[in-house]
């Protein structure tokens, strides 16, 4: 993945993040965070939520809006 179309999806992350009153930190691992990642590798995260019960359907994630990553 080219780098900016990494920092255009860790920032619509970030403002997802900021947008959801019950998450509390995202942290990006993975080949990324070590600074070995590839052309094919994804984007591994680390959430971290004030009720994980909230988060075990993923209901949640609908509220991302993976439009905006294409354009």
């Amino acid at each position: 993945m080219n780098p900016d179309k990494l920092d255009k999806i860790l920032n619509l992350i970030k403002v997802f993040a900021e947008s959801d009153p019950r998450i509390i930190a995202v942290g990006l691992c993975g080949s990324y965070a070590r600074g070995n990642a590839r052309a094919d590798s994804d984007i591994d995260l680390s959430i971290l939520v004030n009720d994980k019960l909230e988060f075990k359907n993923t209901d949640w994630i609908d509220n991302f809006d993976f439009c905006k990553i294409n354009e």
